[in-house]
């Protein structure tokens, strides 16, 4: 008598592809005072997200987009949630959203203002912060576990122009003055740091 055992195997999930497809900061001001310095920045963003599975469909409960400032710690300007995302099997949507950002510390300020320079190239990152779960499609198989991963996206280069022609000194932070930038990026996928 020969006695078989057949072992449930769970299909591996995959976690959610995400990349940048578009990003442009509308309009940029920055007011600096001798106690605080404030930067107001609309990113306007588009991500495209994709599901790389066959199996699950992935349902993510928390998506928080948050941009950041590459200095050496990497300061995070803005963040913002977004509502519930489904990303069927085999599929992709595209998602945009804006980010303001407000307080930035005076050494920030001084560092974006660059006193010697009348053009200033930035970098400014962008992190994804997800919480997901899986669901099978006309099946009752067990689904995976809930996962949370953090993406980054590769540097959105920015060229900041003053718009301050009175300004001798040549400084970007002035007292109600105001910048403009253009930016330059080149769609990449965002990964998952392997620490």
């Amino acid at each position: 008598m020969v006695i078989t055992s057949l072992a449930f195997v769970r299909p591996r999930a995959f976690c959610p592809y995400f990349r940048v497809d578009s990003a442009a900061l509308q309009y940029t001001h920055i007011n600096a005072t001798r106690s605080s310095s404030d930067l107001t920045a609309t990113w306007d963003v588009t991500l495209i997200a994709a599901n790389p599975n066959v199996k699950w469909d992935i349902y993510c409960d928390i998506l928080q987009p948050a941009v950041l400032y590459y200095n050496p710690i990497g300061l995070r300007l803005a963040s913002t949630s977004l509502r519930p995302l489904l990303l069927k099997s085999s599929n992709q949507t595209s998602v945009s959203f804006k980010l303001l950002s407000t307080y930035i510390p005076d050494d920030v300020a001084k560092e974006i203002s660059d006193d010697n320079t009348t053009t200033l190239s930035l970098k400014f990152g962008l992190m994804i912060s997800v919480q997901c779960s899986y669901r099978a499609h006309l099946s009752k198989k067990k689904t995976p576990h809930s996962i949370a991963r953090d993406y980054f996206c590769n540097p959105i280069q920015v060229r900041v122009f003053s718009n301050d022609t009175n300004n001798n000194n040549n400084s970007h932070i002035n007292e109600g003055g105001s910048l403009r930038g253009t930016t330059d990026y080149q769609a990449t996928a965002c990964a998952i740091p392997r620490w």
